[in-house]
């Protein structure tokens, strides 16, 4: 389950770059009782693209902000708790490891869900029963 964060650059430190992207994964992992599961936690995949301070916007007017975008399948962040949960948290991850430089209120997260069959894992179309049943089973894909 692919995720995308967009940041301005110099909102975290390098080594907080290589913890931010990971750590947003294990939070989706654990919100949905996952943790550990042999098909899903190498299908959760993720990566950091940092934008230049000037080339985010709010209101029209830069702003040093961070987007944390996850596309899943239709059953994927299912309820509003598991939703609740995972933002309160992930806002709480990208405001401490950015040592200050981010506020709670530029923190942005939202969820995509795609299309039927449309999971390609390891040259395979995953219908969301097909992703159920192998999320299921808990061996490597």
């Amino acid at each position: 389950m692919p995720l995308t964060v967009i940041t301005t650059q110099g909102v975290f430190t390098p080594e907080n770059e290589k913890k931010l992207v990971p750590q947003l994964s294990a939070l989706m992992l654990k919100v949905h009782g996952l943790t550990g599961n042999k098909f899903m936690t190498p299908v959760v995949i993720g990566h950091l693209n940092t934008v230049s301070p000037e080339l985010i916007f709010s209101g029209g007017v830069p702003v040093i902000s961070t987007f944390i975008e996850w596309k899943v399948p239709s059953f994927g962040f299912g309820t509003q708790q598991i939703l609740n949960e995972y933002v309160e948290e992930a806002t709480n991850i990208a405001v401490e490891l950015s040592n200050g430089k981010l506020l709670k209120k530029n923190v942005f997260v939202n969820v995509v869900h795609a299309v039927d069959g449309s999971w390609g894992i390891n040259g395979k179309a995953y219908t969301n029963i097909e992703l159920g049943e192998a999320i299921q089973t808990n061996d490597a894909y």
